[in-house]
């Protein structure tokens, strides 16, 4: 498999973008990212419909496994301010069926901040 071309493929996936209209540049994964449905969803929703996608292939994913991640932007519950969310599904759960409960969020700003820096 060309890894390369499946990371390109992901890498514009995260952005909710399609790499290429030429279904025949697929040599080696099955396109199935359908624009419609991407755009009904919010970024989370999108992070989830990419992963399980990527899942759902069995040539590049294992089953009942499975790793993804985004940075997003989204509001801190407690003060509302914008901020840069980190969120990632971990080991231990089906990438293929996963939802929105199987990833974890880790606010940025509140895990890379200087005075937590110095305690570790």
């Amino acid at each position: 498999m060309n890894w390369c071309k499946s990371l390109e493929i992901y890498q514009y996936l995260s952005e909710g973008k399609r790499p290429h209209s030429d279904m025949s540049y697929y040599s080696y994964v099955n396109f199935s990212w359908d624009d419609d449905k991407a755009t009904a969803l919010d970024p989370v929703g999108r992070l989830v419909y990419r992963s399980n996608l990527l899942g759902s292939d069995q040539r590049i994913t294992n089953t009942g496994g499975g790793n993804t991640s985004s940075k997003l932007m989204d509001k801190d519950p407690i003060t509302g301010r914008a901020l840069e969310v980190l969120w990632v599904k971990g080991s231990g759960g089906d990438l293929r069926t996963a939802g929105r409960e199987f990833f974890s969020s880790l606010y940025q700003e509140k895990c890379c901040h200087r005075s937590l820096h110095n305690s570790f």
